[in-house]
Order: structure tokens, then sequence, then C-alpha cells
């Protein structure tokens, strides 16, 4: 079987200190001893520090950052939005969000019912 240069087709472009962000929940989520979620983390920590690509002094709206382009296929960016909920997962949510959610789900097909 021949070697595959597929390019993951989900991107995203941050920040430095963004990019620091990511990795930083990613080493605290290397702590959490529950089901493989500190191996998952580990893994994904490793895929962003050997393959994303620094740009220094790049230019973005007249000013020079320092970014990070990061590509995802599309389970390890489903990881990584898993990963990021656990390192918020001590916020208290205002509002029932999922209730939100389930009124507009009802409205979206009442209305498409309507069509």
């Amino acid at each position: 079987m021949g070697h595959s240069d597929r390019k993951p087709p989900v991107a995203l472009e941050v920040d430095k200190s963004f990019f620091n962000v990511l990795i930083q929940v990613l080493v605290q989520n290397e702590e959490i001893k529950v089901d493989d979620t500190h191996e998952r983390a580990k893994e994904l920590k490793d895929k962003l520090l050997r393959y994303s690509i620094p740009y220094p002094d790049k230019e973005r709206g007249g000013k020079y950052y320092d970014m990070v382009s990061i590509r995802f296929f599309p389970r390890e960016a489903s990881e990584m939005l898993w990963q990021l909920a656990l390192g918020y997962i001590e916020i208290e949510p205002k509002a029932d969000y999922y209730s939100v959610l389930v009124k507009v789900r009802e409205s979206m097909s009442k209305d498409k019912k309507e069509d």
C-alpha cells in the first residue's frame, strides 16, 4: 500500500497565544485519568506540536502576528472540541441551552412541514 499525502481538510489559523492555550488545555487533560482521555489528549498534543506550521510575523489587518496554521482530519477536529470542553468543565451555564436547542429544532421542523 502506498503512502498517502492526503491533506487534512479542516483548517484553523490561530495566533501564538491561542495556540499556547490549545496546547495547555491538552497538557492539563493529560492528567485526567478517566477512560482514555489522557491518552487522546497526549496524542493530539503531539500531533499539533509536530504538524502545525508556524508563520512568524504574518500580516493580518495591517498588524503583524505570530500565527500557527493547524490542520485536522474530521475525527481530530471532533476530538479537539471534546478536549476543549473538558478543559472548561467547571463553567456553570447561565441557561438550559439544551432546551433552547430542542425548541429551535421543533420550530424548524414545523416550518419545514408548512412549506
